[in-house]
């Protein structure tokens, strides 16, 4: 079966609001490993405090290989939040840029309509429910 994706043209009030929850959702990720490579950091530092096991190098090491982990993963979702904020603000400052919502992703454009990788990013599926939902229908008295 193939999927057909739709292309819907956003306003940028929208996209600056989409790239400030993904940036505080890197955030997020990015606490969570600062959280593990503490853990593991610790865990280091203990065993190399305790060299009374004949393997405290080896396990030392180990845990230093996941402290070097933790510590590029989080530089990677703290590259990704600060991209997404500068985003944020390039769709709050720059009326001039065309944005759609293409599947999962937000593809900024020229005026032209030329499509710019450099500030398309991917968003949930949570936000592109918000973004595509039918507006609530308003009563009006008349």
């Amino acid at each position: 079966m193939v999927r057909r994706m739709d292309t819907a043209q956003l306003p940028p009030e929208s996209v600056a609001q989409c790239a400030t929850s993904m940036s505080s959702r890197h955030k997020s990720i990015a606490t969570i490993f600062v959280w593990l490579d503490g853990l593991f950091a610790v865990a280091a530092v203990a065993m190399l405090l305790d060299r009374t096991r004949p393997d405290w190098g080896q396990l030392a090491g180990g845990m230093a290989f996941w402290v070097g982990l933790f510590t590029i993963l989080t530089v990677w979702q703290l590259s990704k939040a600060r991209k997404r904020t500068k985003l944020a603000k390039l769709a709050a400052s720059d009326l001039s840029m065309r944005w759609y919502l293409n599947g999962k992703m937000i593809v900024g454009a020229s005026q032209t309509g030329a499509p710019l990788p450099d500030v398309s990013f991917k968003i949930t599926s949570g936000l592109v429910t918000v973004l595509t939902a039918v507006p609530r229908a308003h009563v009006v008295a008349g």
